[in-house]
């Protein structure tokens, strides 16, 4: 990833993070933070172009100036009206020193996030969920699922505390497995039993539980060992969860009861 349009994601998770904290000073932040995203992205775009970004000497160009650029080389910039509005409510905060209560604040904020989300994907070809998903932060007016929050902080997390990173993990994998495999007169389910069936619903291959089998133990030694787990072993394990929830989620999308009962 380009270091400018690295520059405007973090801007924009920064900005996430003091919409969520809700204070007065952390809601201005949230506006200058948004704004500067905003603006680093059209620049990233005018630069990809192969147009300058400065205009005199090293004074850079303006978020409208960004857009006048791309404008004559026919990129639209989509729900500008909406990155318009935020931007001079920005500046009302920055300059005044008047800053919106909470629900103000998240309705310019939110209106924004169209704008981000579409140039993010149509002009660079990211997601804006996906680069936001190892950050713990959430977009304004789509709150995560738990199972969601669970995968986001294990991957976050799977660098400075292996162990956590691994139990948040697992716990992600058991949230979803659990009604698939679980019958309604069965008062608990061991978490080995769960990958047993879906093997035994040909759901899963002898491979995928091999698989299974190898997360199990690295979980194990998580919970009950006294050495901490290895940053390899919990990379394996968030990344194996990670795959198994996107695909049991879809079998509990389109299953209406347990994928096997127990023979």
């Amino acid at each position: 990833m380009p270091p400018m349009l690295r520059q405007a994601v973090n801007a924009l998770r920064h900005g996430l993070e003091h919409l969520d904290l809700g204070s007065p000073e952390d809601r201005a932040f949230a506006f200058e933070h948004f704004d500067q995203a905003a603006e680093l992205l059209l620049k990233e775009k005018v630069r990809q172009l192969g147009e300058s970004i400065y205009r005199r000497g090293h004074e850079s160009i303006t978020l409208f100036g960004a857009k006048r650029k791309l404008e004559q080389r026919h990129v639209q910039v989509p729900f500008w009206s909406d990155v318009e509005v935020m931007h001079e409510r920005r500046n009302v905060a920055h300059h005044v020193g008047d800053v919106p209560d909470e629900d103000t604040t998240k309705v310019y904020l939110s209106a924004a996030m169209p704008f981000f989300e579409t140039f993010l994907h149509d002009q660079f070809g990211y997601d804006l969920d996906h680069l936001l998903e190892s950050t713990g932060v959430s977009l304004p007016g789509k709150p995560r699922k738990p199972v969601d929050k669970l995968l986001a902080e294990a991957r976050r997390t799977v660098n400075t505390q292996p162990r956590s990173s691994i139990m948040t993990a697992s716990t992600a994998v058991e949230l979803v497995a659990r009604p698939l495999a679980k019958h309604p007169e069965e008062r608990s389910l061991p978490i080995r039993e769960i990958g047993r069936r879906m093997v035994q619903s040909n759901l899963w291959s002898q491979q995928d539980f091999l698989k299974f089998e190898r997360f199990l133990q690295i979980r194990n030694r998580a919970a009950h060992g006294a050495k901490d787990p290895s940053r390899t072993d919990a990379t394996f394990a968030v990344e194996a969860a990670k795959d198994w929830v996107e695909k049991l989620s879809r079998l509990s999308r389109d299953s209406e009861g347990p994928v096997a009962r127990t023979q």
